[in-house]
């Protein structure tokens, strides 16, 4: 079976959704950098916990706020990583 392939205007707006949540949650949460690599274990890893209930309840749109949650939790993530400032890896 081929899988249909994925719009180019849909990835556009889905990393413009990722950018917004990113700065929402900095204005929420502070600026600061998270400071280990188990850090962002723990934060991936509770927000792939949310997903997965959401996947059980069958609410699509709880699974793509919570996609959004694990996108933004990468990317500050990555963003932590390259800072060369987290305390211990």
């Amino acid at each position: 079976m081929d899988r249909p392939e994925y719009n180019p205007d849909i990835l556009d707006l889905v990393f413009e959704r990722v950018k917004d949540k990113l700065h929402y949650r900095l204005l929420q949460k502070g600026k600061g950098i998270y400071m280990s690599s188990h850090e962002i274990l723990g934060i991936i890893t509770e927000e792939y916990d949310e997903y997965k209930a959401e996947v059980r309840a069958n609410n699509a749109f709880g699974q793509e706020e919570e996609l959004l949650d694990i996108a933004v939790g990468c990317v500050f993530g990555l963003a932590s990583l390259l800072s060369n400032k987290m305390d211990w890896l």
